[in-house]
């Protein structure tokens, strides 16, 4: 998208010189399309895990390159100041929608929810009525999201909770996983025919 990386560039504000280590990088679903180069987020921390519970949890401070990760600048615009970033997921139609959702922890590991934006992460708003447990592992967008609302997000304690609304609500899909496997769980697939199987 043509306007993608103007708009994370103004979602960011100016860092100096980073030290820590990279706990994970999301590059943007166009990233090979974005203009004038790819958009990444990242997060970035200086103990590499969470301190607390949960186990396996990889976050941190969450930054942005609109220039193919030439440079780097902490995301803010909402996001709580306190909170690490844990996942990351875009919409698959992110080069139009901007939309971004993103599961956050505190240091000492209690959860902080799911936050969303929609132009790119200029901004964030809690996305959290009715999550069940606000210690979010992963993040899956469904492929059809941009006509269906449809956001998965499995949590540690109390398994594997549903949006179709793009985040607005959310409701728990009878899938339970136990602790500590949610939090090693790195990966939440979506088939690419869900809009035909919901698998």
């Amino acid at each position: 998208g043509h306007g993608t990386a103007a708009l994370a560039q103004t979602a960011i504000e100016p860092t100096g010189v980073v030290t820590g280590s990279v706990a994970w990088i999301a590059p943007s679903p166009d990233f090979v399309r974005d203009s004038p180069a790819g958009v990444l987020f990242a997060a970035w921390t200086e103990e590499g895990t969470i301190s607390g519970r949960p186990a396996g949890a990889l976050a941190g401070r969450l930054f942005a390159s609109a220039d193919g990760g030439a440079t780097w600048n902490r995301v803010s615009g909402g996001l709580p100041s306190d909170q690490l970033v844990n996942a990351l997921a875009f919409s698959p139609d992110f080069v139009r929608d901007h939309v971004v959702f993103a599961s956050l922890l505190s240091p000492s590991g209690s959860g902080g929810g799911i936050y969303v934006s929609k132009d790119a992460g200029r901004s964030w708003r809690p996305a959290t009525q009715g999550l069940g447990d606000w210690i979010v592992s992963e993040i899956a967008v469904a492929p059809g999201f941009p006509f269906n609302g449809t956001v998965y997000a499995l949590t540690w304690q109390s398994g594997l909770f549903r949006s179709t609304d793009g985040g607005a609500t959310w409701t728990h899909t009878g899938y339970q996983a136990s602790p500590p496997v949610g939090m090693n769980t790195r990966t939440l697939v979506i088939s690419p025919d869900f809009v035909n199987d919901n698998t």
